[in-house]
């Protein structure tokens, strides 16, 4: 899988993630990345293989930070 691909996908699940966790868009409150993640490599691992210069757990958590509008943290 690409990158672009991987990130178009990503982007998505976040979005199903936060549906299945009761999550409001935008979040009140800071949605768990671990959890985020741990989801995602138990259900959808597939999306974590493509190549980055950022580590895949670090492109992963920008791309969620990104999609719940928390680059803040970063």
């Amino acid at each position: 899988m690409t990158k672009q691909e991987s990130e178009k996908a990503i982007r998505y699940l976040c979005t199903e993630w936060a549906k299945l966790r009761g999550i409001q868009t935008p979040p009140i409150e800071q949605p768990s990345f671990s959890d985020f993640h741990s989801w995602v490599k138990e259900n959808h691992n597939s999306v974590l293989k493509f190549r980055s210069t950022l580590s895949v757990s670090e492109q992963l958590e920008a791309w969620f930070d990104d999609q719940f509008k928390q680059n803040w943290r970063n």
